[in-house]
C-alpha cells in the first residue's frame, strides 16, 4: 500500500511538472512575434498599347517597409523611347463609364532619397480603384508620358481579373 501511495505521488509530480511546462511553453509562444506572412507572388504580364509600344505590367504587394503597404500596378516600357512622368497619375476607365486615378508611386522604386527613378518604369497605387472595378469588363489605362501624348492601353481579361481581386483574401 505504501508502494501505491509513492507511485500514486510520482505520477501526480509527473502530471504537475507536464503541465507547468506546457503552461511555460504556451506563455512563450504568447510572447513570440507573430509569423510574418509571405506576400503574394508578383504577377507579370507583356501587352502591346493601342501604338503598337510594348510593355511589361507587373502586380504585386508593396514588400518594402519603409513605404506604404498595399497593391501596386508596375508598368516598364520596353520600346526605349519612352519616359514615363513620374508626377501624374494614371487614368481608369472602366466601360461602364467609371473612372479611377491611380496615384503615382515611382518614387518608390528606388531607396528612400535617391532622386535616380527609371525613366521607361513607373508605378502606381491601386488603392484609387474603389469600388474595385468588375473582373468581367474591359479596362483601359492612360499611361502618362514625358513630353508625349499618353498613351492608351487595354488590359487584358487576365490582368483585369487579378487587379480587380488582388488584395482579397
Amino acid at each position: 500500500m505504501a508502494k501505491d501511495s509513492a507511485h500514486r505521488r510520482w505520477q501526480v509530480r509527473v502530471l504537475a511538472g507536464l503541465f507547468a511546462s506546457l503552461l511555460t511553453l504556451s506563455g512563450l509562444a504568447l510572447l513570440a512575434p507573430a509569423p510574418a506572412q509571405a506576400a503574394a507572388p508578383i504577377q507579370r504580364w507583356s501587352q502591346a498599347d493601342t501604338s503598337g509600344e510594348r510593355w511589361a505590367i507587373s502586380l504585386f504587394e508593396q514588400p518594402d517597409p519603409d513605404f506604404e503597404p498595399g497593391w501596386r500596378l508596375r508598368l516598364n516600357a520596353l520600346g526605349l523611347d519612352q519616359r514615363l512622368d513620374h508626377q501624374r497619375p494614371m487614368e481608369v476607365q472602366g466601360t461602364t463609364g467609371a473612372h479611377w486615378q491611380l496615384a503615382n508611386r515611382s518614387e518608390e522604386q528606388v531607396p528612400a532619397g535617391e532622386a535616380a527613378i527609371p525613366a521607361g518604369s513607373a508605378q502606381f497605387d491601386l488603392a484609387g480603384l474603389v469600388p474595385r472595378p468588375s473582373n468581367a469588363l474591359p479596362l483601359r489605362i492612360s499611361i502618362p508620358l514625358q513630353d508625349a501624348p499618353d498613351r492608351d492601353l487595354m488590359l487584358s481579361p487576365e490582368i483585369v481579373a487579378a487587379i480587380s481581386t488582388a488584395g482579397e483574401g
